[in-house]
């Protein structure tokens, strides 16, 4: 069963960009990855709301493809709304769904094992658990990596380590008449063959931005030459109209809705980060 509060979905991780206000520079000029990334990063500071709808696509070893679905909505980086559909194959479909505000945080999980799981996450717990994962290291991971997303909202992070990890250079490219910078190379250095769940590691990657406006519209992972994972924008708002009154899970009468602490899967990975964030802080008193 995806658990969202822990596992946000590969697509949140990988991409999200949109359109602003602020002048996207001189498209005939000549672009460094170093620069797109610092123009991404004055832009993020002016933003305010953000709806972003993508689609992540891929194949597993064997031919099994799968598809995510996702949503993200953003509103001053105290409110924020995540929601994903995964299809794997035809046999399986599992949904998640994150709000989180100052009130706390509340999710809904459905899959053809548990059937659907709502659950409350009270604010102290959530100040607790995200100050437990920032201790640890942990904090690119649950809800610390929500919230750092609703501080990257086009994506400026992302690049920027994609760039740590391949030698990207920037070219110009037009698509179907649209100017675009085309940011792509190789890794520049192999670890592994791919991971535990044979899943391949990416040699390549190559990205889409729009030079009217920085939009990142398309990345794409390679493995010895063959795509295996794509992620398409599909829609992009920024600046829209966006109340905190929206940022709600609607949720059947007939379905309780659970403390998290009484779900045994959550409440076992919350026990785990805070006795691992304790432990790190006995070590460090001891070190004194």
């Amino acid at each position: 069963m995806i658990r969202s509060i822990f596992l946000v979905p590969l697509l949140f991780s990988v991409a999200v960009s949109g359109q602003s206000s602020p002048k996207a520079g001189n498209p005939t000029e000549a672009k460094t990855v170093k620069e797109l990334v610092g123009d991404l990063k004055a832009r993020e500071k002016t933003l305010k709301a953000a709806h972003v709808e993508m689609v992540t696509t891929g194949s597993y070893p064997g031919g099994r493809d799968f598809e995510v679905k996702g949503v993200m909505r953003v509103l001053k980086g105290t409110h924020i709304h995540t929601k994903t559909v995964a299809s794997f194959g035809k046999e399986i479909t599992t949904e998640s769904e994150v709000i989180k505000t100052p009130d706390g945080v509340w999710t809904r999980e459905k899959d053809p094992s548990h059937g659907e799981v709502y659950t409350h996450m009270k604010p102290d717990l959530m100040k607790r658990l995200e100050e437990a994962s920032q201790k640890i290291g942990k904090e690119g991971q649950g809800l610390g990596q929500i919230a750092s997303q609703a501080n990257d909202l086009l994506g400026s992070s992302m690049l920027e380590g994609l760039n740590g990890q391949f030698d990207l250079k920037v070219d110009r490219s037009m698509i179907e008449g649209r100017s675009y910078w085309s940011v792509k190379g190789p890794l520049r250095a192999a670890t592994s063959d791919g991971d535990q769940f044979g899943i391949p590691s990416a040699d390549a990657v190559e990205l889409l931005v729009r030079t009217r406006d920085l939009a990142v519209t398309r990345m794409v992972q390679f493995s010895k030459g063959k795509e295996f994972i794509r992620v398409e924008i599909t829609r992009i708002e920024l600046d829209g109209s966006m109340k905190p009154e929206s940022f709600k899970i609607d949720r059947p009468e007939d379905k309780p809705l659970i403390d998290i602490m009484d779900h045994a899967p959550a409440a076992a990975h919350i026990q785990n980060i805070l006795a691992e964030a304790e432990g790190a802080k006995k070590d460090a008193d001891k070190d004194r």
